[in-house]
């Protein structure tokens, strides 16, 4: 990405981003993930929320930037303080952040989904 705006080209490298990540059920996923983004030439990290600082317009985790996160997390709105990293990386464009916000409350959010199904709620929106 090197200085081009977050979300164009191929990234360089990926952050797989879940609260305490080795401690949850899909580890061996998140490794495989990991491995396969590594034979592929990205740099791929899998990283607690805390292990990422947002600054000067990019994301990093320790040293590097991250170009693009791969979120595990079951904050989906970034709305925990410990997400802030996260949300502003997002909110400024300074890292591709999949599924984002806005994508999973669109696509993903079951509450919504519910809603959309309604029959009765998607008449009265007309």
């Amino acid at each position: 990405m090197n200085g081009a705006p977050a979300g164009s080209g191929r990234p360089k490298s990926i952050a797989i981003v879940d609260d305490q990540p080795i401690e949850q059920y899909l580890y061996p996923e998140f490794r495989l993930a990991q491995q396969l983004f590594r034979d592929n030439g990205i740099d791929a990290h899998i990283v607690s929320p805390s292990d990422l600082r947002y600054e000067l317009g990019a994301l990093y985790s320790g040293g590097e930037r991250i170009d693009m996160v791969y979120n595990r997390l079951v904050d989906f709105a970034l709305e925990v303080p410990e997400h802030a990293a996260l949300r502003s990386a997002w909110l400024d464009g300074g890292a591709v952040i999949t599924p984002n916000p806005f994508a999973h409350a669109l696509f993903a959010d079951k509450r919504n989904l519910a809603e959309w199904s309604d029959p009765s709620i998607l008449q009265d929106w007309g």
